[in-house]
């Protein structure tokens, strides 16, 4: 079984055009996602991707599994949508911008204490 976290750094390959700036936005050291695609390549037993001076390409191996990837990530993602849903545990995003140094440490204090509890938003 793949692992969708690989999928997902193969379809970030995929659209980036390179490992590096697949890496950025993932938050990725391009080490480390080159770390995961070679497992992810090992798991598949083919090559899927051909890296180069000017970034990566994926093989026809690649563009196979990255095509496959893209709608086994997808359903991952609408069933958490559903769960939460189901659960009660629907959420969205909460951006806070404090205007003094002080006010981003409390922010961030009391983000990490609550982000298990906190159940729903209003």
């Amino acid at each position: 079984m793949y692992d969708p976290t690989r999928l997902a750094a193969l379809v970030a390959v995929a659209e980036a055009g390179s490992i590096t700036r697949a890496a950025e936005r993932l938050g990725y050291t391009p080490p480390a996602l080159s770390q995961q695609l070679a497992k992810l390549e090992r798991e598949a037993g083919a090559a899927l991707l051909v890296r180069h001076h000017r970034g990566a390409r994926l093989t026809a191996a690649g563009e196979l599994l990255a095509a496959r990837a893209r709608t086994v990530l997808d359903e991952l993602e609408r069933a958490r949508h559903e769960l939460a849903r189901l659960t009660g545990l629907a959420g969205g995003t909460l951006r806070s911008a404090p205007s003094r140094p002080r006010g981003s440490i409390c922010c961030r204090r009391c983000s990490a204490r609550s982000a298990g509890r906190i159940r729903t938003w209003s």
